[in-house]
């Protein structure tokens, strides 16, 4: 599913955990970035979405290193930790790097929400949560009109937790994966 979020609607999820901290993610945090990817791609893998390749560890290792070092004004990677655990990632694109699917809506500017990957251990304490409102806080101080992202629907922590964060669906696509 694309889904949409414009500006103005606010969600109304779970609270946020208490003590989360949200910090740019820096060139030391590959390692756990990785882990967490890795962990999201398996677990959407069960539900037909994502086929987890043997080449998928070094293409997002390698992918992760390249946003790691760049120098933006606003990064795009951001890690939610609990006295000083990790326990979530967050990728965001804003313009013009999101600039790619910003033709799906009518808006001036469009941010993509790219991934939240929570450590397996941590879905459903509102570590998700805080970190959504730490994207939506980023995009709307960069003047982001509407907020894109893609979602599994078979997925049943999914919809509910992207729609309690104020999106809507906009374009919802199904497919079937080859048998194996």
């Amino acid at each position: 599913v694309l889904a949409a979020r414009p500006r103005a609607r606010h969600g109304s999820g779970p609270p946020a955990v208490p003590g989360v901290r949200i910090r740019h993610a820096g060139p030391g945090d590959l390692d756990t970035a990785v882990r967490l990817q890795l962990e999201l791609r398996r677990y959407d893998a069960h539900f037909g979405v994502v086929a987890l390749r043997d080449h998928a560890e070094p293409t997002i290792r390698e992918s992760t290193r390249e946003l790691l070092s760049r120098d933006a004004t606003v990064p795009p990677l951001w890690i939610a930790e609990l006295y000083g655990n990790p326990l979530g990632l967050l990728h965001i694109e804003l313009p013009p790097d999101s600039d790619w699917i910003a033709g799906s809506v009518a808006a001036e500017r469009v941010g993509y929400l790219a991934s939240l990957d929570i450590a397996e251990t941590s879905r459903g304490t509102g570590v998700g949560t805080a970190l959504a409102e730490h994207a939506h806080q980023v995009f709307e101080e960069s003047g982001v009109d509407v907020v894109l992202l893609h979602h599994a629907p078979a997925n049943p922590r999914s919809t509910p937790f992207w729609y309690a964060q104020g999106y809507r669906p906009l374009w919802t696509s199904w497919y079937r994966m080859p048998a194996r």
